[in-house]
């Protein structure tokens, strides 16, 4: 007797599942594209809107002034450049403007590193942000103490940035404008690091272009020209170490102004 074959029933949950995931996936990609593209757009227009509120854009567009908020870290700086700041709140600013008194905080304030003047976007305040020197040295000039910015540029500051034990330097001669020279500038950073005496105090010769040292040993070197300070130094600090041994009593003076020539002298300060 003949029995007909069942037929066989084709099983498609497999494929409909994949086509499932595969419409899922699509979903989830494009509300990330959704979401990105918002994104963009926002961005967008806060960027137009710093444009065309004076940030960036055409100096034509200005907004008034709701709040000035000057931020240095010190009454004493914020007060200095409120007297530079010839706006008042209600005035309309413009991004020349702002330029403008941005490039003048940084002239006058030698104890600005930086300075950036610019709009709250929301609350429309005129914003003055003032990064400080970190000072590497005080120094004496003239009477005056003043503070030495890596620039090189000595400004006077009544609350200066905390630098840990401060080199005292003392400075005497010709000094063009408000900076020491370059070659001052390192051989007080070349000091500063020597760590193998304690300095009381650098003197410099801009003249001569010399220098000498006072320690606490205490003990004074003459230490003769600015060059070859580094190994200078390192010799100096031997020379210490040999006085220490010999049991050669403090105080002394060392000179090496006859370095060049291969002779350091050491004889009882007068």
């Amino acid at each position: 007797m003949y029995k007909p074959k069942k037929p066989v029933k084709k099983k498609f949950a497999p494929v409909r599942s994949r086509r499932k995931n595969a419409r899922n996936i699509k979903k989830i990609l494009l509300v990330i594209l959704t979401l990105a593209l918002c994104g963009l757009v926002i961005f967008g227009l806060i960027k137009l809107s710093a444009l065309l509120l004076g940030l960036g854009g055409p100096n034509k567009f200005s907004w008034k002034i709701k709040n000035i908020r000057i931020q240095s870290g010190s009454g004493d700086t914020d007060y200095e450049a409120l007297k530079y700041i010839g706006f008042e709140e209600g005035a309309a600013l413009t991004r020349a403007d702002a330029e403008t008194l941005e490039n003048l905080l940084q002239t006058h304030l030698k104890q600005a590193a930086k300075v950036s003047v610019r709009r709250g976007l929301i609350s429309k305040d005129l914003i003055v942000k003032i990064k400080k020197h970190t000072p590497r040295a005080a120094v004496i000039y003239g009477g005056k103490t003043r503070y030495l910015a890596g620039t090189g540029v000595l400004f006077e500051d009544a609350d200066p940035l905390p630098a840990p034990s401060l080199l005292a330097v003392e400075a005497a001669g010709p000094l063009t404008g408000d900076a020491l020279p370059k070659e001052a500038v390192k051989l007080i950073e070349e000091a500063a690091a020597f760590k193998e005496a304690k300095i009381s105090k650098l003197k410099l010769d801009l003249d001569k272009k010399t220098f000498s040292l006072e320690l606490q040993t205490p003990a004074f070197a003459e230490m003769g020209p600015w060059q070859n300070a580094p190994q200078k130094l390192k010799t100096l600090a031997q020379i210490l170490q040999d006085a220490q041994s010999k049991n050669i009593k403090p105080p002394y003076s060392v000179n090496f102004n006859f370095y060049h020539y291969g002779k350091i002298y050491l004889k009882p300060h007068q």
